[in-house]
């Protein structure tokens, strides 16, 4: 049995997230992977899988991680015909789906490729989880001429180049709706939200706001 263990950045997946483990492999002579088995990883990290001769034999493998909330995920797995993602379904009709346009961060995934012989070698299967979630950073200066020079604050009664900052206004086009994974083994969009996603920010006002 060679131990799978999984990670979130360097934090251990706590409780509120159900990881899951989809298995895919495929001969050498075969085009595309399919799916063996879906592990869930909950119960207890490193769990171990056993693997005979022929599952190694000749054989390459990708797994892939997904860590959801255990309950109101808004986020869900599928195939390309909107049903349960189960064993014998292809990689290329794995489908990560979202049900609202804005979502929560704790959401997290992680690929990875092995072959037989890396497997067998190694001995073990690690995965590091990374956000599928991106996150908008703005970063606001203060200029007079040229946006490559920001000036500092020079009034004593201005806490911030948002002093005077009403609200910001911000507009979403083409927000992913539908998530896959193409043959490299990198995410990909498949569908996006049909009509942009509006909404405001509005800077909360302090003793020198």
């Amino acid at each position: 049995g060679l131990p799978i263990t999984a990670t979130l950045d360097t934090r251990s997946v706590p409780d509120n997230l159900s990881c899951k483990l989809y298995v895919f492999r495929k001969a050498s002579n075969d085009l595309e992977y399919t799916c063996k088995e879906t592990i869930v990883l909950d119960e207890q990290l490193p769990y171990r899988k056993k693997f005979s001769n022929d599952d190694l034999t000749d054989k390459s493998y990708r797994f892939v991680f997904t860590a959801l909330p255990t309950s109101g995920s808004e986020l869900t797995v599928y195939n390309s015909g909107n049903q349960e993602f189960v064993a014998g379904n292809r990689l290329a009709d794995f489908i990560i789906g979202t049900k609202n346009e804005i979502l929560k961060d704790d959401y997290y995934y992680g690929i990875v490729d092995k072959t037989g012989t890396e497997i067998l070698n190694e001995g073990t299967i690690r995965a590091e989880l990374e956000r599928i979630v991106g996150q908008i950073v703005l970063d606001v200066f203060r200029i007079q001429d040229n946006i490559n020079e920001p000036l500092k604050v020079q009034s004593a009664t201005i806490a911030s180049v948002l002093d005077r900052v009403h609200q910001i206004d911000i507009a979403y086009t083409d927000l992913t709706k539908e998530l896959g994974i193409d043959e490299d083994g990198n995410l990909v969009t498949v569908t996006s939200w049909g009509t942009p996603l509006e909404y405001s920010i509005n800077p909360t006002l302090g003793d020198t706001l």
